[in-house]
Order: structure tokens, then sequence, then C-alpha cells
């Protein structure tokens, strides 16, 4: 008796942490390769709304005179990317967004076509960067992206905590089902076994 009351507790235990593990991410919003975007030297501004609410976050601002591209804060949405000093760094996965972080929301990523205020970076190599901006409270996101000397920029997608907790660069929203499925493999055969009588019973 008390061998199968500690295996069930186990197992309860193990889906409770899988199914927390799991809504933990549940308020990730992201926006996959479909939405990808360029701001390039030699045309016009471009606007980034990040929560895809109608309203631009932040502005790819392009100057031909200089061929110089920058990203800077629109329509007061406090949009500022992860710096060290004045420098957007390029992150590695796994890197915590928070409000711990050193933000700007002025960054230049060419200038006369050479890269500016960027570290960390390589051309033409797609890297990441933490951002924070605003909408209905401060959220933290992340985004990849490539940066082209003497080209522009592209973002190829990004993701934010609706929550406004912080994210970790890379993490985007769980499948669905993986709950259910994750439930399934910490109860073992015996859970599935019941788990689809129950669902044969209501049929």
């Amino acid at each position: 008796m008390k061998k199968k009351l500690y295996q069930g507790t186990t197992a309860a235990t193990t889906i409770t942490s899988l199914l927390a593990a799991t809504q933990a991410h549940a308020s990730v919003v992201h926006f996959d390769i479909s939405n990808a975007f360029s701001a390039s030297l030699g045309g016009s501004n471009v606007g980034w709304d990040i929560d895809d609410d109608g309203t631009d976050d932040a502005n790819f601002r392009v100057f031909n005179t200089f061929n110089d591209l920058d990203v800077v804060d629109a329509n007061g949405a406090n949009f500022g990317g992860v710096v060290a000093g004045n420098d957007l760094v390029n992150q590695s996965t796994g890197y915590v967004v928070s409000a711990s972080r050193a933000f700007d929301g002025s960054i230049t990523f060419l200038y006369s076509g050479a890269f500016r205020d960027l570290s960390g970076w390589t051309s033409g190599v797609s890297g990441y960067f933490g951002f924070r901006f605003d909408s209905g409270g401060t959220k933290y996101g992340w985004a990849q992206a490539t940066v082209t000397a003497n080209s522009g920029v592209t973002i190829t997608e990004w993701a934010y905590e609706d929550s406004g907790a912080s994210i970790e660069v890379g993490v985007v929203p769980e499948p669905a089902g993986a709950a259910t499925g994750l439930g399934l493999l910490a109860l073992g055969a015996a859970g599935v076994r019941r788990w689809r009588g129950h669902r044969s019973s209501r049929s």
C-alpha cells in the first residue's frame, strides 16, 4: 500500500511539475518567420507592430544621406533593446530578458553602411536581442535578426511574455496538446490505459 501510494504521489507530482512548466509559457506570444520583415539602406522607414494591435511600437528609420539605419521607440511604447553600454548585444538562447537589464530606446545598426551600436554580431549571420515595450504595461521579449553591412536588418521572428514576466531568449509557446502528452508520459502505460478507458466510457 505504501509503495502504491508513493508511486501515485510521485506521478501526480511529476504531472503537476510538467503542467506548471507548460503553463509557464502559456502567456508567451510568438510571431514566426511568416511575419519576417526587412529595413534596407536605400529604402524607406519600416514600422514594427510588436503585438499586432495596429499601432507600431518601434520604428526602423533609414537615413539614406548617411547610409544610416537605426531603430527607435514609436508612439510612446517605451521600446528599448537590451544593451551593454550603448551597444545592442547579440544574446544566446536562454538569456533572461527582464526589468533588471539595461535598455536603450535609440540604437544605430548601421552608419555609413558599417556596424555601429552592436556587440557580438556578425554581418549576414542571424542572432538574437532582447527588448521591452509597453502594451498595457511593460512586456519583455526577444527577436531574431540578421544585420548585414551595407544592406540592412531583417527581423525573422520574435516573441514576448504577455503577462509582463521575464522571458528567456528563444522561448516559444508550448504546442497544443503538449500538457496532455506530458501528463500521459508521466502516468506511464497504466495511466494511458485508464485515460483511454475514461475516454471510451464517454463515447
